[in-house]
This record gives C-alpha cells, structure tokens and sequence, in this order.
C-alpha cells in the first residue's frame, strides 16, 4: 500500500482488544459486496463471520489484544 486514496492519510498501527476488532471483522462481513470490504489475514471464520479464530483460538475470549494496520483518520476520530 502506497497511499491510501483518496485522501491525504498514512497507513498506521493500532492494538485491539479481541472483542472489539470480533465486532468490526463481522459488521465487515455483513456487508461484504455492499461496498465495504475488511481485508484479514491469520484469522479464519468457521461460520461466515460470527466467530473469529487465530490459531484455532476465538479472539473474543483470548484475552489479548491485535495489531491491526488502518488510516490514520481512523486513529484521530
């Protein structure tokens, strides 16, 4: 990713806790080929996006957080 059109942003890191980046990954899936589209990668959905596994691992019960990459208006609002 070079930029992130079309605005002026910067591709940036946050930490997630588990439930929260659960509850983003399945509103993406809920819309998905409505004009939204969430990208993953290292996660897998058993059941078209209710639960979320890392490693085989539901992230809603893992007790970590997870570095996920975004633009940096997501960060500031």
């Amino acid at each position: 990713i070079l930029r992130t059109l079309p605005f002026a942003n910067y591709i940036v890191a946050l930490s997630v806790p588990g439930p929260i980046l659960a509850q983003a990954l399945s509103a993406g899936q809920a819309l998905k080929g409505n004009g939204m589209y969430l990208a993953y990668v290292g996660l897998e959905t058993p059941d078209a996006g209710q639960t979320w596994l890392v490693d085989g691992v539901d992230i809603t019960k893992s007790g970590l957080e997870y570095r996920v990459a975004t633009n940096d208006f997501f960060q500031n609002n």
